[in-house]
Order: C-alpha cells, then structure tokens, then sequence
C-alpha cells in the first residue's frame, strides 16, 4: 500500500558550457539546447515521448508536474520540450532557466537509484557538448542555490497525523535548522492536500550529490517513524477526532456524485489512513485509483463526453461497492 513514504525524485541541472543561460527566453539558444538533447538521447537507446509543454492538456500537465517529471513553471518557458521516457519514471525538459532538467522518480525511498538513472542520462547529454562545470564549484547553473551537484533530491512524504497534530509546522522549523525544506505537496503555501508534503535539500554545494541524497532519506525515515508512533497514538486513544474524520470520508467516497482531482487525494489520504488504525478494510485496487485519479487518470472512457468529476465518483463508488 501506497504510504509514508510514497515517492523519491531527483532532479539535476545542466547546462551546455559554450551556450549562453538565456534558453527560456531565446528561441535560438532553446533551439540548439533541444537539437544537442535530441540526438544525445536518440544515441542512448531508451525511447522518448515527444511533447511540447506549451500545448499540452491540462490533466496531463497537472500529472507530470505532480510526479516531478515536469516543471512547475513550465508557462515561464515558452521554447521548452520535454522528453518522457516511456515508462514515465524519467524525463529530460529543456530550455528553463538551466538548458536542461533530467528527472528520474523511484517509488519509496529508492532515490539513490533515482540518482544513478539521472547520473547516467547526464553522461548522455554530456557526448553532444562540453557541461557547464568548474574544478572548484562543481556543475554551474543558473541559480547559485543549485551549483555544485546540480541535484534537488526530494521525497514525498503521507503525513496525515502530524498535520492534524499540527506537529508539521514544528519539523518544519528542525528541517530547516539541517538545511532541508519540508513543504506542502500542493506547492501552495498554506495549502496541505491529502496530508502530503516534500521534503527536500536547500543546498546543493558542499557535499558528494550522495551523500547529499542519503541526508533526505535519513531525515525522511525520522519524519516517518514520528508518523507511525503519531498514528499509534490515535489507535490507542480511539481519538475520536480522527475517527470521525475518516469515516466521513468513508461516507463521501460512497455516495459523493462530484469529486474533483483535490477531493479525490484527501479520500485517498482519509482512507489510507483509516486502513493502517483498522478502522475498515478497502482494496488495494481502490486506493491505486484514487491515487491515479487525483493525478488526472481519466475515469473512463466515457469522460469526453461527460463530466470528469461525476464520473470520476461513478468509479469511486463502483469500486468501494465492490464493483456493483
């Protein structure tokens, strides 16, 4: 089951040594950044899907940048591309404000095999031109924060007990103390959908991009174990809060006729939670769908034709039904 700690990604920022870093806004400079990316990942041998961020559908934008595999101002680039490689775990977007962001996503707390595939698809792009790089400083960017390593190495965290417990806002201040950034999972301050949040490294200098990977994990395990131990107090407790809370959301995903995206997470989140106190049992199948709903899955094939959010609940109540 889908919890604690849900994802890991790790981004690195390159840049082509003998370009100028005005790629998100110069359609030449985008240009010759994309023609050099194209033919280093054509010589890799992985297959790439094509897509230009621009033009692209709202649910499908809102997928990928939810899974880290495009970047959140993606409409401050005009000339970007992205290439999605075809099992979605790895993507390569051109022409932001670095020529290039590889991003390579694991389930858990694999990240530092996320680190080895985005390493690995540097070394492409690296055969198609000289990377912006000093002896001293490590890979240069277009934003001291991530000189060095180049990487951001975050994890995506279910923290629904220490958000109710208002316990997040304290981390928050710890983390920062260690150099880390812990954040809702929405990107909106204040915001906190399905009791997410992303824990990430604030610096990218000073130390091996490993080790720098190993710090977010460890601090993530911590943040996790102080989850379980916050959830096990509830059990014991039978707080009647909390109870309250999922089995409400219980109701909702039974008989709701409109969940939009942000709806479907908070059930995913209330029913996930419910599962691990033994409040009630739902199927694995159930709590894969409401995740990939809440990303923009299509609900059906009827939806071109209908409402996304009642047919998003007809699926919801089909599968909490059992399927009647």
């Amino acid at each position: 089951m889908r919890d604690y700690f849900v994802s890991s990604c790790v981004k690195l920022h390159v840049n082509y040594a003998d370009l100028p870093f005005n790629a998100d806004h110069d359609e030449n400079v985008a240009q010759r950044v994309t023609d050099r990316i194209s033919e280093a990942l054509g010589q890799a041998g992985d297959a790439y899907a094509y897509l230009l961020p621009s033009g692209m559908q709202e649910d499908t934008a809102i997928k990928l940048k939810r899974r880290y595999l495009m970047d959140a101002d993606t409409k401050e680039a005009p000339y970007s591309v992205l290439y999605l490689r075809m099992d979605e775990t790895l993507s390569v977007q051109t022409a932001l404000s670095d020529h290039a962001v590889i991003s390579a996503r694991c389930a858990g707390d694999n990240m530092l095999k996320a680190l080895e595939e985005a390493r690995r698809v540097r070394q492409q792009l690296a055969k198609t031109g000289l990377l912006a790089r000093d002896e001293e400083y490590g890979y240069l960017t277009a934003y001291p924060c991530d000189a060095g390593t180049g990487m951001r190495a975050s994890a995506v965290l279910h923290l629904p007990m220490m958000h109710l417990a208002r316990q997040t806002e304290k981390m928050i201040k710890i983390l920062g103390e260690k150099g880390m950034i812990l954040r809702p999972y929405s990107g909106e301050i204040g915001k906190v959908l399905g009791g997410l949040y992303v824990i990430e490294n604030r610096a990218a200098l000073g130390k091996p991009a490993q080790e720098r990977a190993q710090d977010v994990i460890d601090c993530a395990q911590k943040i996790c174990a102080a989850e379980r131990r916050c959830r096990e107090e509830a059990r014991q407790k039978e707080d009647v809060a909390v109870y309250d809370a999922i089995w409400r959301a219980y109701g909702i995903a039974k008989f709701a006729r409109r969940l939009n995206m942000a709806d479907t997470l908070n059930l995913w989140s209330s029913l996930t939670l419910g599962v691990s106190l033994g409040a009630f049992e739902v199927s694995e199948e159930l709590l894969r769908d409401l995740w990939e709903l809440s990303e923009g899955k299509r609900p059906g094939e009827a939806d071109e034709m209908g409402n996304p959010d009642i047919l998003r609940a007809q699926r919801v109540r089909f599968l909490l039904n059992g399927g009647n």
